[in-house]
């Protein structure tokens, strides 16, 4: 879906001019990605039940589940409306999560992190924003910033538990290091236990 983003965003800056009443209206391009998306987020909810269920329920308290089913809510809601091009607009918030998986594949790292943090912010919470305040200045339907305006407060909670959560990753790392300083390591005991061996004989 970020990809698919691509045109509209780039329609909204350029050709628009940032007017969100001169986007093109629906196209098929956008009835087919949103329609792709659906099915991606229901099979991904299926797939997900049977192949990693600790991913969506466990970890996340059944927060993917939640995640998944206003995605499938807000993409019938803007077919059935003919507002699909907005949807596909609001699509570039997938980015970030695209950074967010590829930290699945390769280590984790502190590049990662702040990669993955400035995409959500940039793109989740102040595109987010300037969508609110145009679509609520500009656009004659109250619909659609109505509903961009109920969904941010949940952007600011997916991030404020993203923070806690490498805040909680980052303390049991800095205890379990505190913790090997203590305790002896592999080395230093078997130095220990020799010069133990050489006092006895």
């Amino acid at each position: 879906m970020s990809l698919g983003s691509i045109p509209f965003v780039y329609q909204l800056i350029f050709s628009a001019n940032w007017n969100v009443n001169d986007l093109p209206k629906e196209s098929n391009l956008s009835i087919v990605l949103v329609g792709f998306f659906m099915t991606y987020c229901i099979l991904d909810l299926l797939i997900g039940r049977f192949f990693y269920k600790h991913e969506i329920s466990n970890v996340t308290s059944m927060k993917g589940y939640l995640h998944h089913l206003i995605h499938l809510a807000i993409s019938g809601f803007v077919i059935y409306k003919h507002q699909t091009e907005i949807f596909c607009l609001m699509s570039i918030f997938e980015v970030s999560t695209l950074v967010l998986a590829t930290e699945k594949f390769n280590n984790k790292s502190l590049k990662q992190e702040i990669l993955y943090v400035t995409t959500f912010i940039s793109t989740r919470l102040l595109f987010h924003a300037m969508m609110i305040h145009l679509y609520y200045n500009y656009h004659p339907s109250k619909s659609t910033w109505l509903i961009l305006a109920l969904l941010y407060p949940l952007q600011c909670y997916w991030l404020y538990g993203y923070i806690k959560q490498q805040l909680n990753m980052r303390n049991q790392r800095k205890k379990r290091s505190q913790l090997n300083k203590i305790l002896y390591n592999n080395q230093e005991l078997e130095m220990v236990l020799n010069s133990l061996m050489m006092n006895i004989l």
